[in-house]
C-alpha cells in the first residue's frame, strides 16, 4: 500500500469537492424538487450544509458493495462525475446565493454595532469551534473508537470493498476484529479521505471529520434562530459548542459530531415537512432520516419519536400526517436495508455489539460493567446515570441546569402555542422550540423507561446521553434569553457577559487536559501521533517497545484492538476473538495458560484499568506467576508480559511491611502505620475469619474510601493532597526490579492499589499495580507483578475503593522476584547515576504554572517533569548517557549539585556527542531558591564526541552574590531538542568515573 499522497492541487479540489460543492448539488437537487423560490431556497440551504459529505460516503459504501476491487480512480471518477453533473445542470439554482451572502454581510455590518453583547456570545462561540477544528488536528488520532473505524476504513480501502464488514474472525486481518454492526458513515467517510488524498498510511484528512460536522451543528443552528432571535440563535450555539464532552469528542475524533447532526437537521427539518404543501417534500425528509439511521445504530430512535411527534403535533389532517410518517419512513429505511440485512444474515441480529465471547457467564460481563460505571443498583443508575447530567458539569456543561431555568421561564401563552401550534407554527423560534422540547421529552422517556426495566443501554455511556445536545442548547438558549429579559437594573449587560465568558471557560477543562497530557506546543505540532500519544498513553509505550524488542513470528495477545492492528506490526489476538473462548471457560490457572500457549500466544499486553476478561477469568492467576508469565516491561499502569512456553523457577526475596495484617492497635485503637480515609465506613473484621480491615461504602453518589501506608490515624481530605505533602514512604524496594504483591481479599466493588513514590526530592506520583472488580463473597488472593521506577527510593502503599460497595482486605505479602539469569549491568550503570544526582528533564511551561496554581490548594510537589526514557552504560572506564528522544520537545540532563564555596573550583569535563545543536550552562542555586547561569555556550554536536574542558572562577559566581543572594551550589545543564528535520534525535554525554562528578581527568579517544 503506497505511503504517497496525491499532489496537493488535487487534494485541494478534492477537499472543495468534499465539503463544499456535494453539499451545494443537495441544495440544488432540494430546490428542483421543489421548485423551491426565495426564503425557501435559504432554508433548504441551511439543511444542506452539511449533508454532502456524508451522502458521498453512502455512495462509497454501496460502490463498495456492489463493485468492489476497481482502483482508486474509478471510484473518484464516478462520485465526481455524480455531483458534478447536477452541478453544472441545475446551476440556476446557485445564482441567489451572492445575494445570499450580500443580505447576511450587510445585516452583519448594521446588527455588530447594535447587538454588541449577542455578537461577543457569537464570537466566543467562533473561537471555540477553531479551537476544534486546530487541536483535532494536531492531537494524536489515538482513541480506541476512533482508531477501530479508521482501521476498518483502513482495510476496506485496501480491499476496495466492504463486503468484509463485520470482521468477527480475527484471523482474516491480522488479528483486527470489528463486531460492531453500525452502519458505515463515519468508516466510509474516512475511506473517501483516503482515496483522494492517496494513501490510508497516514490519518490526513479523517482528522477534520469531526469538527466539520461540529461546526455544522453550530451553523445550523445560528442559521435556523438568528432571523428570528440573534441573542437565542447565539447563546444556544454556544451552549451547544462549548460542552466539554462533545468538545472531547470533537478533538479525539469521536463519531458523535456527524451522529448528531444528522438527528438534528432531520428533527429541525420537520418544521418544513408539515409547512410545505407539496408531496415531493417526502423526497429531502426520507433523504434525512435515512442519513440519520446511516450514521449510527442509535439513529434508528429517530423513527418512534418522529412518528411520535408528528402525528400528534403536527396539524395536517390525520391521513395527510400518516401518509407522511409512512413514506418518510420507508424512504429512510431503504438506505440502510442492505447494511440491516448484512446484520441478520452475518450476526442473527439486526443491531448488535461485541462476539460470543461476552456471553460466557463467568465473566460477568455486564455485571461488572455496571461497578466499574457506578450503575449497578438502582439509585445508581438514577443518581449516576440519569440525574449526572444536571450536577456533572465537568462533562455537559451548563446546558441541563439552564434547562431548568428554560422550563421555569415557560409562560401561559408559550403553553397555548405549544398545544396550538404543536410543530407547525410559523414563528421558527416557536416552531424550533417545540421540537427541541419534543425531542428531547421523548429521548428522556425512552431513558427513564430503560432504567425503570433495568436496561443499561442509554446510561452505559456519557457519550449516548449526549445524543439530544443541540435541542438541549436551543431550549437553554430560549431559557437564558427569556430569564435575562426579567433582569432590570443598571449593569444588567454584565451578566451576558459574565455567563457566556463562564460558559467558555469550563469549556476548556478537556482540551486544556489534553494540551497539556500531550505536551502539545508549537514545537510538538507536527511530531508524528504516535509519538504524541506516547506522552499520555501507556499502551503506545508498550507497543513501541513489543515491536522494537519481540521476534518477527510473535503473537501477542492485546487488550486494546485497534492500537495494536495500527502500532504492534504483528500477528495478535483480540481479547474478544471467538477463537478465545477455550481461554475464558478455561477451569484452572493451568488449564488457562495451556490455552494461550496453543493458540501459538507469546505476549501480553494489559491496560491500566480493569476488564472482566481478566478478573472473572484465570488470565488474572497467570499474569501472577512469574514462573509463566515475566513481566518484562511496565510504562504507568500498562504492562507487558512474556508468557513463556514452559514453567521455569525463580526465587521469591520477601519485602517487611509493618502491620501487613491490620492486627496491630496503639494505645489508642488506631491503626499501626495505616493510615484511614473513609466516604463511607472502615473498621476491623473481627466478626469474619481472617480478620483484616472492611472498607465499606454505602452512598450511591461518586465517592472513595482509602488507606495507605506509612502513617496513622484519620485524614479527611483528598489522599493525593496528603501524599504530595509527605516527603517519604515506610517501603524500602529496589529501582528497576519486579515485584510481586499478594493480597487477600474479597467484596463487591472497585478496588485499586497504587505505590506511591518518593525519592530525595520528595513526592513523585502515583504508579497503579492493580485495579480489579470485586465480585465474590469468598476469599480470594489476588496476585500480581509490578517493576519499579528508576527515580523513588521508597513508597508507600494505598488502597482506594471507589463508588458503592465494599472490600475486606485481610493480609499481603510483598517480594521481589529474582530469576536464575543475572540482572542487566546497565540499569545498575543508571541506577548509580540517578543516585549521583544525574536527572533528564522535559519541563513544560504552561504546565509549570498550572503546578503553582495547585499549590494554592494544598498540594507540593505534584508534578515534576523528570524523564525515565534514557539510557545508560559504561565502556569500564567512563559512563555514558544517552538519550534518543522521537518528539520536539526541551529536554534537559541535569547533573549533581556541586557544593559552593569550595576551596578551589574545578573545571568540569565531559565529551559529548549527537544530532542537532546543544546549550551547555552552568547553573547556580542560592539559598533564598534563585537561579542564575554562570556560562553559557551553545554548540553543534557531530557524530564523533567532543570534549567540553569549562574552567570555572570565583567570578563567574560572584557577580551575582549580593545582600539578598547567597550561592548554594552549582550544576551542570544540558539543554537538548530534536532537529525538525531528523526523525530521532540523538545526544550522549560521557562523564569521568568513579566519582560521577564532573571534576577530575577524563580523557578520550
Amino acid at each position: 500500500m503506497s505511503s504517497a499522497y496525491y499532489p496537493l492541487t488535487f487534494i485541494i479540489f478534492q477537499l472543495i469537492f468534499t465539503y463544499g460543492i456535494s453539499s451545494l448539488v443537495i441544495y440544488q437537487v432540494f430546490c428542483r424538487l421543489l421548485q423551491a423560490e426565495g426564503e425557501n431556497k435559504r432554508n433548504l440551504l441551511i439543511y444542506s450544509f452539511g449533508l454532502g459529505p456524508v451522502s458521498i460516503s453512502w455512495i462509497v459504501t454501496m460502490l463498495f458493495l456492489a463493485l468492489p476491487g476497481y482502483s482508486n480512480w474509478v471510484y473518484i471518477g464516478f462520485v465526481n462525475l455524480l455531483y458534478l453533473i447536477p452541478f453544472i445542470c441545475f446551476r440556476r439554482y446557485l445564482s441567489s446565493l451572492p445575494q445570499f451572502a450580500k443580505k447576511a454581510w450587510s445585516q452583519l455590518c448594521i446588527n455588530i454595532t447594535r447587538e454588541k453583547t449577542a455578537y461577543f456570545i457569537l464570537f466566543l462561540g467562533l473561537i471555540l469551534v477553531g479551537v476544534g477544528y486546530f487541536l483535532a488536528i494536531f492531537l494524536p488520532y489515538s482513541e480506541n473508537d476512533a482508531l477501530e473505524y479508521a482501521m476498518l476504513a483502513k482495510i476496506m480501502y485496501s480491499e476496495h470493498s466492504a463486503r468484509m464488514y463485520p470482521i468477527m474472525n480475527g484471523a482474516e486481518y491480522g488479528g483486527f476484529i470489528a463486531p460492531f454492526t453500525h452502519p458505515l458513515a463515519y468508516s466510509s467517510l474516512f475511506v473517501w479521505s483516503y482515496l483522494i488524498q492517496g494513501t490510508a498510511e497516514h490519518f490526513g484528512l479523517i482528522k477534520i471529520v469531526a469538527p466539520f460536522y461540529a461546526s455544522c451543528i453550530f451553523a445550523l443552528i445560528i442559521n435556523l434562530l438568528s432571523p428570528t432571535n440573534k441573542k437565542i440563535a447565539f447563546w444556544s450555539a454556544l451552549l451547544f459548542i462549548s460542552t466539554p464532552l462533545l468538545l472531547n469528542g470533537i478533538i479525539r475524533h469521536q463519531i458523535d459530531p456527524l451522529r448528531l447532526y444528522t438527528f438534528f437537521a432531520f428533527f429541525m427539518f420537520l418544521q418544513e415537512l408539515t409547512a410545505c404543501k407539496k408531496w415531493k417534500i417526502i423526497l429531502p425528509a426520507g433523504f434525512l432520516l435515512g442519513m440519520c439511521l446511516y450514521s449510527h445504530s442509535i439513529g434508528v430512535l429517530a423513527i418512534p419519536i418522529f412518528g411520535f411527534i408528528y402525528l400528534f403535533f403536527s396539524r395536517e389532517p390525520i391521513i395527510q400526517r400518516l401518509k407522511k410518517v409512512f413514506f418518510v419512513t420507508l424512504l429512510g429505511l431503504l438506505f440502510v436495508a442492505p447494511r440491516y440485512a448484512i446484520n441478520i444474515y452475518t450476526t442473527g441480529y439486526l443491531i448488535h455489539d461485541g462476539t460470543i465471547v461476552r456471553t460466557v457467564p463467568t465473566l460477568h460481563f455486564s455485571e461488572i460493567y455496571e461497578i466499574i460505571n457506578e450503575i449497578s443498583t438502582n439509585a445508581q443508575k438514577w443518581i449516576n446515570g440519569f440525574f449526572s447530567l444536571f450536577y456533572n458539569t465537568l462533562y455537559f456543561g451548563f446546558s441541563y441546569i439552564v434547562l431548568i431555568l428554560a422550563l421555569i421561564s415557560i409562560r401561559k401563552k408559550d403553553i397555548q402555542h405549544f398545544f396550538i401550534d404543536g410543530i407547525s407554527g410559523k414563528d421558527r423560534i416557536q416552531a424550533s422550540w417545540n421540537i427541541s422540547f419534543l425531542v428531547v421529552m421523548c429521548f428522556f422517556g425512552m431513558v427513564i423507561l430503560s432504567i425503570l426495566i433495568k436496561n443499561n443501554n442509554f446510561i452505559a455511556s456519557n457519550r449516548y446521553m449526549m445524543s439530544v445536545q443541540p435541542f438541549i442548547a436551543i431550549l437553554g438558549g430560549w431559557g437564558i434569553t427569556r430569564l435575562l429579559e426579567c433582569f432590570q437594573f443598571r449593569y444588567k449587560a454584565l451578566i451576558p457577559l459574565a455567563g457566556s465568558a463562564l460558559i467558555f471557560i469550563l469549556a476548556f477543562s478537556f482540551p486544556a487536559n489534553s494540551v497539556f497530557d500531550y505536551k502539545l506546543s508549537l514545537n510538538t505540532l507536527f511530531d508524528d501521533d504516535e509519538v504524541k500519544a506516547k506522552h499520555a498513553q501507556d499502551t503506545y509505550n508498550l507497543l513501541e517497545f513489543y515491536r522494537n524488542n519481540a521476534p518477527k513470528d510473535s503473537i501477542l495477545l492485546s487488550f486494546r484492538n485497534a492500537e495494536a492492528a495500527f502500532y504492534a506490526n504483528k500477528q495478535y489476538f483480540y481479547h474478544t476473538d471467538p477463537r478465545m473462548l477455550p481461554v475464558y471457560t478455561a477451569k484452572s490457572k493451568w488449564d488457562t495458560y495451556k490455552a494461550l500457549v496453543g493458540l501459538g500466544i507469546q505476549y501480553i499486553a494489559v491496560p491500566n484499568y480493569p476488564l472482566s476478561y481478566i478478573d472473572q477469568s484465570y488470565i488474572s492467576q497467570v499474569l501472577g506467576d512469574p514462573g509463566i508469565a515475566k513481566l518484562i516491561y511496565q510504562h504507568g499502569g500498562a504492562k507487558l508480559y512474556e508468557l513463556l512456553p514452559n514453567p521455569i523457577t525463580y526465587k521469591l526475596d520477601e519485602v517487611f511491611i509493618n502491620n501487613k495484617d491490620f492486627s496491630k492497635l496503639s494505645q489508642k485503637q488506631e491503626l499501626i502505620n495505616w493510615l484511614i480515609y473513609s466516604g463511607g465506613e472502615i473498621k476491623r473484621d473481627r466478626k469474619t475469619e481472617g480478620g483484616g480491615i472492611h472498607i465499606i461504602n454505602i452512598s450511591s453518589f461518586p465517592t472513595l474510601s482509602y488507606i495507605l501506608s506509612g502513617s496513622k490515624g484519620w485524614y479527611g481530605g483528598s489522599f493525593g493532597r496528603f501524599l504530595s505533602n509527605q516527603h517519604k514512604g515506610d517501603i524500602a524496594l529496589n529501582p528497576n526490579q519486579t515485584y510481586q504483591l499478594s493480597t487477600k481479599i474479597k467484596g463487591y466493588g472497585n478496588l485499586i492499589v497504587y505505590l506511591a513514590g518518593y525519592s530525595e526530592e520528595g513526592y513523585l506520583g502515583l504508579q497503579k499495580i492493580w485495579q480489579t472488580i470485586l465480585f465474590n463473597k469468598e476469599t480470594i488472593v489476588k496476585t500480581a507483578q509490578f517493576q519499579t521506577g528508576a527515580l523513588p527510593k521508597n513508597y508507600r502503599l494505598v488502597f482506594v475503593l471507589t463508588g458503592k460497595g465494599w472490600a475486606n482486605i485481610q493480609d499481603m505479602d510483598l517480594a521481589q522476584v529474582h530469576y536464575p539469569t543475572s540482572p542487566e549491568h546497565d540499569l545498575q550503570i543508571k541506577n548509580n547515576l540517578i543516585n549521583a544526582g544525574w536527572r533528564i528533564l522535559s519541563p513544560i511551561p504552561a504546565r509549570a504554572y498550572f503546578d503553582r496554581l495547585k499549590r494554592l490548594f494544598g498540594f507540593q510537589s505534584t508534578y515534576m517533569n523528570y524523564i525515565d526514557k534514557w539510557q545508560a552504560f559504561s565502556d569500564g572506564k567512563d559512563d555514558t548517557i544517552q538519550l534518543a528522544p522521537q518528539d520536539s520537545n526541551l529536554y534537559v540532563i541535569s547533573g549533581p549539585m556541586l557544593p559552593y564555596p569550595s576551596k578551589k573550583l574545578s573545571d568540569i569535563r565531559f565529551s559529548i556527542k549527537g544530532q542537532g545543536e546543544a546549550m551547555i550552562e552552568i547553573i547556580g542555586d542560592s539559598f533564598q531558591g534563585n537561579t542564575f547561569s554562570a556560562y553559557r555556550k551553545r554548540i553543534n554536536l557531530s557524530e564523533k564526541y567532543q570534549d567540553i574542558n569549562i574552567k570555572l572562577t570565583e567570578q563567574d559566581f560572584e557577580k551575582y552574590v549580593d545582600i539578598n543572594t547567597e550561592i548554594s551550589g552549582y550544576r551542570l545543564v544540558i539543554s537538548y531538542k530534536k532537529p525538525a528535520y531528523f526523525p530521532q534525535g540523538d545526544i550522549s554525554l560521557k562523564i569521568g568515573k568513579p566519582d560521577l562528578t564532573l571534576v577530575g581527568n577524563s580523557h578520550h579517544e
